[in-house]
């Protein structure tokens, strides 16, 4: 999933970055962020952002280890640093180390079931329209493409706390970036599609389901819901906690209860669930399954 560059390639890749300065994605305590390349410099031994410009737009987390991203050739790169401020800058350490970004394989297959004390099964399988991975690439590529980026993601956001504290639901993670970027997808998808209960993306932390508000309201009042997600050989159990349900208003997507049947279910959104009891070995698989890099470092 992910690959240390030898001695050579890191020189080089280091080289372009120090000439060509890419553009950058930030993850940090799975928080994403955007930075262009002209809002940062650089010297031999470091990289400076301009707090100004960073300060008004995105919460940086000091002395923690951080994620960095940039593509050399359409190819994804990474390395990890930890992000320092002086009076005017923010500043991190150029890498000794960077990795190279492989690819998940495509084949996995997989499989969920939950199971709720108050006598609701379900179960779903991934849906091909939408990447289950977080996909750093094809956010760059969103950003780029939609100046209003940012603020309709800060919208999501603060809609998913509105409604965190009117359904006083269990919350104990922040919210992932993750999960905004998922419900920003599918608010935006463009082509017609009709899909029945998925599963839409999948970590350590989080998962989401793309359900009926009819077994979301099911889901919310459970005292207990317990899963089964299936990769292969592979069967990972876990308790799961309610987060809270959005309703996707988006009419190329048709949502069914039954595809073979047709039946048609008008109020249909993404279900978030957080991950309350799972092993550690399962914690580290879900994480290098879904963001392609060892579990525990960011």
């Amino acid at each position: 999933m992910a690959s240390l560059l030898n001695r050579i390639e890191t020189e080089y890749i280091l080289n372009f970055f120090k000439t060509e300065k890419p553009d950058l994605n930030i993850l940090q305590d799975d928080n994403f962020f955007h930075i262009n390349k002209d809002e940062y410099t650089l010297n031999e031994k470091a990289v400076f952002l301009k707090c100004k410009n960073i300060e008004t737009q995105h919460k940086i987390l000091l002395q923690i280890e951080t994620k960095f991203f940039f593509n050399y050739k359409d190819r994804p790169f990474y390395f990890f640093a930890k992000i320092k401020k002086n009076k005017d800058f923010f500043l991190f350490d150029l890498p000794k180390e960077i990795y190279k970004h492989q690819e998940i394989r495509e084949d996995t297959n997989m499989f969920f079931r939950l199971e709720t004390s108050n006598g609701l099964k379900m179960q779903a399988t991934p849906e091909s329209s939408f990447d289950l991975k977080y996909n750093h690439k094809k956010i760059k590529q969103k950003a780029k493409a939609n100046p209003e980026f940012s603020n309709e993601i800060l919208e999501i956001k603060n809609r998913i706390l509105t409604m965190i504290k009117s359904e006083k639901a269990f919350f104990s993670e922040k919210i992932s970036s993750a999960a905004i970027l998922k419900i920003y997808e599918m608010l935006k998808f463009d082509s017609k599609i009709k899909i029945n209960t998925s599963l839409i993306f999948i970590d350590s932390k989080f998962i989401l389901l793309f359900c009926s508000q009819k077994n979301a309201d099911i889901i919310l009042k459970s005292p207990s819901i317990k899963a089964e997600i299936t990769f292969d050989d592979r069967k990972i159990k876990v308790s799961l906690s309610y987060n809270f349900f959005y309703e996707i208003e988006n009419k190329n997507i048709t949502f069914f209860t039954d595809k073979a049947k047709q039946i048609k279910t008008d109020f249909a959104g993404v279900l978030c669930l957080s991950m309350k009891k799972i092993h550690e070995e399962d914690c580290r698989f879900l994480h290098e399954f879904s963001y392609g890099s060892k579990y525990g470092l960011f």
